[in-house]
């Protein structure tokens, strides 16, 4: 985790006692709402509020907050997908049951062909 080690730096150079201000830490963190599914990680894994230090509004009282993290958690995922798919011109494979086909080998030395010269043909 990233932040952790930007945090045991910090602590480093202020001299201060690092497993008391973690804790501080991991609590703050942990009752953060998270970017993506705008609830808590305290709250998935306890199904309860967690007061923390840091000051929050009070949130509408959802029942399902396991259910509704997922369906953000699934619509973020394809919508990183979209982008990725639109940035590296990526398209679907026109590989189909029944094609031969040629593998990649792995080189061994100068003299090994990129290609291997066995052939398959697609069983799925």
């Amino acid at each position: 985790m990233e932040p952790i080690g930007k945090v045991l730096q910090t602590l480093q150079l202020e001299g201060k006692n690092w497993k008391q201000e973690l804790q501080r830490f991991l609590l703050r963190y942990r009752t953060t709402q998270h970017v993506t599914t705008k609830v808590p990680p305290c709250e998935l894994l306890f199904n309860r509020a967690i007061r923390g230090q840091l000051p929050e509004l009070p949130g509408k009282k959802v029942l399902n907050k396991h259910g509704q993290a997922k369906d953000k958690i699934e619509k973020k995922k394809a919508q990183n997908k979209e982008y990725y798919d639109k940035k590296h011109n990526t398209k679907e494979s026109e590989i189909q049951k029944g094609d031969t086909v040629i593998c990649l080998q792995k080189r061994t030395n100068k003299l090994t062909t990129k290609f291997s010269p066995e052939r398959f043909i697609v069983q799925k």
